[in-house]
């Protein structure tokens, strides 16, 4: 997708989403989906597609290692992608282990200190 370079992001957002779902539209009418004759159903898959997206990415910061155990063992043995899922594993892990509990006046972290438990609690 590449750095946006329409007027903001959500804007490239919504036309990827858009344009998915009108492609998606060859497997469930033969053909891609038209402004004009499927506009309600452009609008709602696309919205609900950017919701789902959103949510699984809130769900893989906060919820990692639910994330990291389902990739399969062939993703994470192969050598191009070994690296990620052993980073990915490590950053799972300092997130735990460390919390932001110094705050400034304005009650913004500004250090991070280990905690005494997990992520979150």
């Amino acid at each position: 997708m590449g750095i946006p370079e329409g007027r903001n992001f959500q804007e490239k957002i919504t036309k990827a989403a858009t344009d998915a779902v009108k492609g998606a539209g060859r497997f469930t009418k033969g053909r891609d989906l038209d402004d004009g004759v499927d506009g309600a159903e452009i609008f709602t898959k696309s919205h609900d597609a950017i919701m789902r997206t959103k949510a699984a990415m809130a769900h893989g910061v906060h919820d990692s290692d639910s994330v990291i155990g389902g990739w399969s063992s062939d993703f994470q043995r192969h050598e191009v992608f070994a690296p990620l899922a052993y980073r990915a594993k490590a950053d799972a892990e300092v997130r735990k282990n460390f919390t932001a509990q110094n705050l400034g006046s304005s009650g913004a972290p500004y250090g991070l200190v280990p905690s005494s438990g997990g992520f979150g609690e």
